[in-house]
């Protein structure tokens, strides 16, 4: 009886927090990001390469502002489900949400979750679309009229 229940205490707080570090980075490195899913979500929606393109870089950008701002994270699925009902309303050949989520494998009620969340920042992501892909859309407001409302916006 050497080893006093303080020490036992002390060894068990270290494991845990070892494990813990541990698996966090076996999780960040076996984790598919938003942007890993689209090409194969945009690909079996049969969007065009520069739709594609314009959609990862959206969901990008909003993850970058999404991680500036320290706002609630969402499933991966769902952000990048709900990029693609964002860039791609603004088509004349787009997607319906239904599509969407059978692609994605998630509830078009989450894809809407994720969409009220991109839906403020709507201005900032489409200014920075590739320029080959804006030259398809109309202007701000009219894309503005496109795009689904969210409440209180």
């Amino acid at each position: 009886r050497d080893t006093n229940i303080r020490e036992i205490g002390r060894c068990f707080k270290f494991i845990v927090k070892h494990l813990e570090n541990s698996m966090q980075e076996a999780m960040n490195q076996h984790m598919l990001r938003a942007v890993d899913l689209l090409r194969r979500y945009c690909s079996s929606l049969g969007l065009a390469s520069d739709t594609t393109r314009a959609v990862v870089q959206a969901v990008d950008k909003f993850l970058d502002l999404r991680a500036a701002h320290h706002a609630s994270h969402k499933s991966q699925n769902s952000v990048a489900a709900a990029g693609i009902y964002l860039v791609t309303a603004a088509l004349a050949d787009k997607p319906e949400l239904r599509e969407i989520s059978q692609v994605a494998g998630v509830a078009e009620a989450t894809i809407r979750a994720s969409y009220e969340d991109m839906y403020p920042h709507r201005r900032e992501l489409f200014a920075d679309l590739p320029k080959t892909f804006r030259e398809k859309l109309p202007s701000m407001e009219a894309i503005d009229a496109c795009l689904p409302r969210i409440k209180d916006a």
